[in-house]
């Protein structure tokens, strides 16, 4: 079995990757021997310059490459797009059959027993399935609503997706609204690159730019209008927290 961990990272979330990296080097020291991939942003600088910048990762299974999104901020994207459309372009790019990919904000909790021993322990070996698209985070609504519109809009115009019928959901009037229905949220994601590499070529082909600025929202679209399977978990059941609570809960624990 072949893994990537690929982080996403521009500067505004350095401070927040430095707490998470801690956590990881503590609770979860199997996930740093796996090949590491860090997408860095091209207002950032050069490769060589994110690698002074990441000297507190130091591992020596650490590659880099940087995306630039000047494409995207020419029509109007803001940070936040960029590096999510970062994110897709950089899973298309990994050469193992699988990667994890993990934000910045995003702490690895205590495992007990052999689960914290195993290289794979923390991971359960269903996950690592070849049918699987992705398994990730377990979440129950997508806000804004218009988000999905936007979707339904855009595959249309892709054959792979225009075959099969749009997701079912009572979407609101009101297009600013949350619109509820089992979904996926990627703070720590295990995808096939075969499945990332379908979804860049969509996105490649409606130039570039994803059809709604949410990465998770695109990926869960994209798995349920290809009916290709995913996994729902609990991550938080799993060993893993993220968000400034849970980066709080840790630093203040380090102290």
């Amino acid at each position: 079995m072949s893994v990537t961990v690929m982080v996403g990272v521009d500067e505004g979330h350095l401070p927040e990757l430095e707490i998470a990296w801690e956590s990881w080097r503590r609770n979860r020291k199997a996930l740093l021997k796996e090949k590491i991939l860090f997408v860095c942003d091209s207002a950032g600088g050069s490769w060589k310059e994110w690698s002074r910048k990441l000297a507190f990762c130091s591992n020596k299974n650490i590659t880099g490459v940087v995306w630039n999104g000047d494409h995207l901020r020419e029509k109007g994207a803001d940070q936040r797009e960029v590096m999510l459309t970062g994110l897709v372009w950089g899973a298309s790019r990994i050469d193992t059959d699988y990667y994890i990919k993990i934000d910045t904000d995003t702490i690895a909790t205590p495992l007990t027993g052999n689960e914290s021993r195993r290289r794979y322990g923390w991971l359960p070996g269903e996950w690592f399935d070849d049918d699987l698209a992705f398994t990730s985070h377990r979440w129950g609504y997508t806000r804004p609503s218009s988000f999905i519109r936007a979707l339904d809009e855009w595959a249309e115009g892709v054959p792979e997706l225009r075959e099969n019928p749009c997701p079912v959901l009572n979407l609101p009037d009101n297009p600013e609204a949350r619109v509820s229905h089992p979904r996926i949220q990627s703070w720590f994601l295990i995808g096939t690159t075969r499945f990332a590499r379908v979804v860049w070529e969509m996105v490649l082909k409606n130039g570039g730019r994803m059809p709604c600025p949410s990465q998770d929202t695109l990926l869960w679209y994209v798995a349920e209008r290809m009916d290709w399977p995913y996994k729902r978990s609990n991550l938080k059941k799993r060993g893993w927290d993220h968000g400034r609570r849970a980066l709080r809960r840790f630093q203040d624990g380090m102290e």
